[in-house]
């Protein structure tokens, strides 16, 4: 009976939380709550951002990587030893091919073909897209460099992409 009657008396004795301390804690608890709903919101947003910059930049890359495959497989015949152009013509021996990169819609960069002495036609979908902006530089005789300036939708910022290509095949006029 003793600890009966000692355990009532504590639990009389025992303030419990005010009203003034049941509201600060809500208030708390609201203000963390916002807080990282805001953070987890901002995040959410970002995600398809950085999702379509990620696309552009894979296609891009794609693009570009199939462009130096065939230079490197190519002879070239333009543009000239120092000088820079939004194009380049190359002759594909193994394919007997006429090839011509061409960026200078300024958009997109298209793969035009034919056979020797034929029309260049464009490929249907464009190598690569989202093209602000390219050149071809023939810094060596021997040496392509290609450069292209990306515009990723609704970013102030452009990526630039560049790579170079030692010619293999051939002289290279």
């Amino acid at each position: 009976m003793a600890i009966r009657s000692r355990l009532r008396r504590r639990l009389c004795t025992e303030a419990g939380f005010g009203l003034i301390e049941l509201m600060v804690a809500i208030v708390m608890t609201m203000v963390v709550f916002l807080a990282v709903s805001n953070w987890w919101g901002i995040s959410y947003r970002n995600q398809d951002d950085i999702g379509n910059r990620v696309e552009i930049l894979a296609e891009a890359r794609a693009g570009l990587e199939y462009m130096t495959r065939e230079l490197r497989q190519a002879q070239v015949s333009a543009p000239g030893a120092g000088a820079t152009s939004e194009w380049v013509d190359l002759y594909l021996p193994n394919n007997n091919e006429l090839v011509r990169f061409d960026c200078s819609e300024g958009t997109e960069c298209r793969r035009l073909a034919a056979p020797p002495g034929g029309t260049l036609a464009p490929s249907h979908d464009p190598l690569i897209a989202n093209v602000e902006g390219a050149s071809f530089n023939r810094a060596e005789f021997r040496y392509i460099e290609i450069e292209l300036v990306l515009d990723i939708p609704d970013r102030d910022q452009a990526i630039v992409l560049t790579d170079g290509v030692h010619l293999r095949n051939g002289q290279g006029t």
